[in-house]
């Protein structure tokens, strides 16, 4: 289960809107394309890729918490219930959460 909280997906928020409105809009994160894609994987992988690949101008720019908390944006975007814990950038921790609920 994820735990996060409301003020950790704001940050992740406003990371997106500085580093990421350029190339993509909020909703590409939760439509069905992406849930399709995405909704047999864990979000250790949507981390990693994000920490690695993101932004498109400048990859691997993105701090650890900076990844971290655009994870936890997408998945309050994605019907995930925030809670009293911050997540971390543990990959063990993120590994361990599925990202199967995503999927209508």
């Amino acid at each position: 289960m994820a735990s996060f909280t409301d003020d950790q997906a704001d940050r992740g928020r406003e990371v997106f809107r500085s580093q990421c409105t350029e190339c993509h809009a909020s909703s590409e994160f939760s439509d069905a394309q992406f849930q399709f894609k995405w909704s047999r994987r864990h979000a250790g992988s949507l981390y990693q890729m994000i920490q690695t690949q993101m932004p498109e101008t400048a990859p691997g720019s993105l701090t650890d918490e900076e990844a971290v908390d655009l994870v936890t944006y997408i998945l309050r975007m994605n019907g995930f219930e925030p809670g009293d814990a911050e997540l971390s950038a543990d990959r063990a921790v993120l590994d361990g959460i599925s990202l199967s609920s995503i999927r209508n």
